[in-house]
């Protein structure tokens, strides 16, 4: 008898036999790769992959001898049996430890690869017919390529699976999810009814009633692309849930997937979430607090909702769009782990306009796929829809007519839910900047980057009720600032917010007037979503302003297509004419190079026909963060002190490194290499982090600054 995992006893009655984990990972990869129409690649993948392990020599090694390659094996025997099989369910199966390697390095190891007699005999004595036919017709490289990486999230989600419900079957019984859909849907509505029956009646929020009815609605219609065009205040969190929660029940669909660009955003709409269904949902980005989790949970629930994390078993997954999009173009089984329950989803992708220009047409293409060959649905949802479709003109866009809409009439909403107007300063120093900002009560200005936001602070910080807003403070820290700041605008008291545009997407906080440094128009827009955002006032006034001898070139292009689509219409700043011009001229400026910086599309499309693609290397060049910033952690708290204390004479768990987040700041390269000379900084044992030894170049007003890394505060100095 062959055998697959080993135990810690050496009798072998207690070890799992190799038919055993294969049949086991057959079926789950059979039932995973199902809701794509792919089962029977799935369990031909599931069958084969470990066949290596049929040899003498991997059967010592599970009594501790040597490593063996055993991955290949799988592979070559189907490479025998269909060269097309050998390369669609191969090259998955070739990587299942390690990962897609680029097609040209795979191929020859899996050609080359000599099988053993016993394995060719074990295999002859496992009872699997290939599949005949490919699940749907797939013309392009990129539908073959994805296709193949799906198959690989079923081989690899089954594997990880089965072998833990053998080595651990406490940790394998946490994982799955009480609550249905069908049974959040049932809450959410009875919640609604709640929340209708106390909201005072207004003309907003007969508004915001109309559009959630009518989106309803909507709900019943056939599942593909959809938009829901919403101004800010219009209730565009509850009703997308609401449609989203619909449409699954109505069409058999198994989870929703919001996806949304910042953190910030996806804490307060988790909160929103759980409130409207009862019950926690799935939030996967880098500031989550599962400390939080267990404090209010539970050590229980936080081990299931760090198992979720891992493949997205969840009902609900509220996600960023850098987990999102790269993981779709992934190759580790880490990150490939959750693709297949992509599959037979609801997706929000909540500010729409924030989906990243230089790998815009791959994002695109990848949400095209997912609808139109893995039943999804995927709704566009944002207050200044971009121009995605092919019929604004954009010949790599999405196909979505205007009836896809799920909102009734965004041009008249918008006019119902003007709140602002706009005025454009043109250029100003600094001085008059100020000046203009200390004559308002209460204020909020954004700027383009974080050097700029600590400058005006100074500027600034006799000011009473004067806050600072970046990514150089760290996320518990920005929290405890915007309650103290939503507490301010509450109680009518003095408040001025200096901030980057971390604050635009999302964050509910209402200014009667906002300040915003020339930007894309689609900034502004959701600079002015925070002005006025409750219509409490009559009108609230944006003002855009250039800052003299600034100049940016990340924001080039940006400004350059704003100030195109506005000559026109200069007073139609936030109209949806304006914004719909602006994306146009920004994309036809950006040009198609630009739209797919590293050519992601042609390069899968070399590989169409012989199913050789470089997936190890898109998976490295799709980065929507290019430059790898570096993560300081601030120990001015106990937390953060007693975990890297701990991390000094222990490995690091996740438990430990998701709460050091909370506490991290992200710096660019150049800034750690200051700080690194100064000696203010030291590298963790593990390497995973730096961790801040000077104290005192982290302000409570903005955060870290790495300008004079020499500093000493005046009290520091007292003390000794």
């Amino acid at each position: 008898m062959f055998y697959a995992h080993s135990t810690e006893n050496p009798q072998k009655n207690t070890w799992q036999s190799l038919i055993t984990h294969l049949s086991g990972v057959s079926a789950l990869a059979k039932e995973y790769a199902s809701s794509f129409n792919a089962s029977g690649w799935g369990e031909a993948a599931g069958i084969f992959h470990d066949l290596g392990k049929a040899t003498p020599q991997f059967q010592k090694r599970l009594e501790g001898g040597p490593r063996v390659d055993h991955s290949a094996a799988g592979a070559r025997y189907l490479w025998d049996k269909s060269a097309s099989h050998g390369a669609l369910i191969g090259q998955a199966i070739a990587g299942h430890h390690t990962g897609l390697k680029n097609s040209a390095d795979v191929l020859p190891r899996i050609q080359s690869f000599d099988l053993h007699p016993a394995t060719k005999a074990f295999a002859q004595s496992l009872e699997n017919t290939l599949p005949n036919a490919l699940p749907f017709n797939m013309q392009t490289g990129f539908e073959r390529s994805f296709f193949m990486r799906m198959l690989y999230s079923c081989l690899v989600d089954a594997d990880f699976c089965d072998t833990e419900r053998f080595l651990d079957t406490k940790k394998s019984a946490l994982r799955g999810h009480s609550s249905s859909l069908n049974d959040l849907h049932a809450a959410f509505i009875s919640y609604m009814e709640k929340l209708t029956q106390k909201a005072p009646t207004t003309s907003i929020n007969t508004l915001r009633q109309s559009i959630y009815s009518y989106a309803l609605k909507q709900a019943e219609r056939k599942p593909g692309l959809f938009t829901l065009t919403v101004p800010t205040g219009g209730g565009k969190t509850l009703t997308s849930l609401g449609f989203a929660l619909k449409h699954a029940q109505q069409h058999g669909m198994r989870h929703i997937i919001y996806v949304i660009p910042y953190t910030s955003i996806i804490e307060q709409n988790a909160t929103v979430f759980e409130k409207a269904l009862g019950t926690k949902v799935l939030e996967h980005h880098s500031n989550f607090n599962f400390k939080e989790l267990k404090d209010s949970y539970g050590p229980q629930e936080m081990d299931r909702a760090l198992l979720a994390t891992e493949n997205w078993d969840a009902p609900v997954i509220v996600t960023t769009s850098v987990q999102f999009y790269e993981s779709l173009f992934a190759n580790k089984s880490s990150q490939c782990r959750k693709l297949h329950n992509i599959a037979e989803s609801v997706i929000i992708l909540d500010e729409a306009q924030m989906i990243p220009t230089p790998y815009l047409f791959p994002c695109l293409e990848a949400i095209n796929e997912l609808c139109t060959h893995y039943s999804c649905s995927a709704v566009l949802c944002t207050a200044t829809q971009p121009a995605l479709r092919t019929q604004d003109g954009l010949k790599a866009g999405l196909n979505l007519p205007t009836e896809r809409e799920i909102a009734p009439n965004p041009q008249e909403l918008q006019i119902k839910f003007k709140r602002v107007e706009a005025q454009q300063l043109g250029e100003i120093d600094e001085n008059t900047l100020l000046k203009k900002i200390r004559a308002e009560k209460q204020s909020l200005c954004i700027v383009n980057t974080r050097k700029t936001a600590q400058r005006l602070f100074e500027g600034l910080k006799k000011t009473e009720g004067i806050f600072h807003l970046s990514t150089l403070m760290y996320p518990l820290h920005r929290k405890d600032v915007l309650s103290e700041i939503r507490i301010r605008l509450s109680e009518d008291k003095p408040c001025t917010v200096i901030s980057t545009q971390l604050i635009e997407a999302g964050v509910d906080v209402d200014f009667p007037r906002v300040f915003r440094e020339e930007a894309g128009l689609d900034s502004i827009a959701q600079a002015a979503g925070r002005c006025n955002r409750e219509g409490r006032r009559k009108k609230g006034l944006v003002s855009i302003f250039q800052l003299e001898g600034s100049y940016n070139v990340h924001f080039a292009a940006q400004c350059s297509a704003a100030r195109e689509a506005l000559r026109p219409c200069p007073q139609d700043i936030l109209g949806l004419d304006a914004i719909k011009k602006y994306f146009q001229k920004l994309f036809w400026e950006l040009g198609k190079e630009q739209l797919d910086s590293k050519q992601i599309i042609p390069r899968l499309e070399e590989g169409a026909k012989s199913l050789r693609f470089d997936f190890e290397d898109i998976a490295r060049d799709f980065r929507i963060i290019e430059t790898q910033t570096q993560a300081v952690v601030i120990t001015k708290d106990e937390e953060p002190r007693r975990i890297v204390e701990k991390l000094r004479f222990a490995p690091p768990s996740r438990e430990d490194l998701r709460e050091l987040q909370q506490y991290t700041v992200q710096i660019w390269p150049h800034e750690l290499r200051k700080l690194q000379a100064a000696g203010v900084v030291e590298q963790d044992s593990h390497e995973l982090f730096h961790i801040l030894l000077n104290n005192d170049l982290y302000s409570p007003y903005t955060g870290l600054s790495c300008d004079d890394p020499t500093h000493i505060s005046t009290e520091t100095l007292t003390n000794f």
